[in-house]
């Protein structure tokens, strides 16, 4: 049966997960049952972690965020060489898999993606480099891509030697930034570029979209938004059975109260009763009116015999018999009255 089935996938699913969190205390839940990001303090490398509707069933996808590059890796990032991936099963373990990931990247480590700068600088004869050239310095000194492209924009240089001069200079890379290749091309933009990326929405979108890093990401955003429709689509698709099952729970909730209310009137009932069967008080006047009956059947039997009514033998079998009653029943209200009955 599908219900049984479904619960069943949700159980493995979550333990799985739970083992999982219980395993990388250091894993952050970015979606709920589907979508995690996992900071391993060895490495320092930071994953996402997606599973699909159908985990266990299917295996997870990982993926690293940082650009670097390993045997375990495609070009995007994603882990895609780990037997533990390839030979996934209903049976696998993710905390395991992950495990094994981690332990691969920590003995052979990832190793960044650099761009290098250009080592020789480019020579112009027409250049002089004597002279002294304030917007040439001022170039120089700036910390980031997007300062030199404002002071291009704000103050073009005035010809194209001030250009070949900031072509020639060092480039300064450091350990904590890379400047991107498509901004050391910036540089040698001309004036009108600049300006046209500036002014141009349309220019200055052709040149960010062909980024690659932007690329990258944008690829990405498109795969995610992809799973996203898949998961809505399929959601929807379980509509009708979801309003089947809600019927269904609906009923058993009726059920339920009908049972629940006819219990407790019962239980009520019962208490009730042993109330009146357990209380020496309840017992006490419950033998009280047994003796008041004893004592007016004995009345009666007597008048019966004045009447005629009875032979002596009749009358002493039936006087008999309610006076043993009468007398039974008095001395088990007094016994019950002075705590002595059991």
């Amino acid at each position: 049966m599908f219900s049984l089935t479904a619960r069943t996938k949700n159980t493995q699913k979550r333990e799985q997960i739970h083992q999982f969190l219980s395993d990388h205390p250091s894993t952050g839940v970015v979606t709920t049952e589907q979508e995690y990001s996992l900071l391993d303090p060895t490495t320092k490398l930071k994953m996402l972690i997606f599973l699909p509707p159908e985990f266990p069933q299917l295996p997870p996808s990982v993926r690293v965020l940082h650009d670097v590059t390993h045997p375990l890796l495609n070009a995007r990032g994603e882990v895609v060489g780990d037997r533990g991936l390839q030979q996934w099963n209903a049976q696998s373990s993710l905390s395991q898999v992950i495990t094994n990931i981690l332990l691969q990247f920590k003995t052979t480590p990832p190793q960044k993606v650099r761009l290098r700068a250009p080592s020789t600088p480019v020579s112009n004869p027409n250049s002089n480099s004597n002279s002294p050239s304030p917007t040439n310095s001022s170039i120089n000194s700036v910390s980031s891509p997007n300062q030199a492209l404002n002071q291009l924009t704000t103050n073009p240089p005035t010809n194209q030697s001030v250009i070949n001069q900031f072509e020639a200079q060092p480039h300064k890379v450091t350990a904590t930034y890379e400047r991107p290749k498509e901004f050391d091309e910036l540089r040698l933009k001309s004036k009108e570029e600049l300006e046209s990326l500036a002014t141009n929405e349309e220019s200055f979108k052709d040149w960010f979209g062909g980024i690659s890093e932007v690329q990258n990401k944008t690829q990405f955003l498109a795969e995610q938004m992809q799973r996203n429709a898949e998961l809505a689509s399929m959601t929807l698709s379980k509509e009708k059975e979801y309003t089947q099952l809600q019927s269904e729970v609906a009923e058993l909730r009726k059920t339920y109260q009908e049972q629940k209310t006819l219990f407790d009137q019962m239980y009520a009932q019962q208490a009730q009763t042993a109330n009146k069967l357990l209380n020496p008080q309840s017992l006490a006047q419950e033998l009280q009116t047994a003796v008041n009956e004893a004592e007016k059947e004995s009345e009666q039997i007597a008048e019966q015999l004045l009447d005629g009514k009875l032979t002596c033998s009749e009358f002493l079998k039936q006087f008999k018999e309610k006076r043993i009653n009468f007398h039974v029943r008095t001395a088990k209200r007094e016994m019950i009255l002075a705590g002595k009955f059991q």
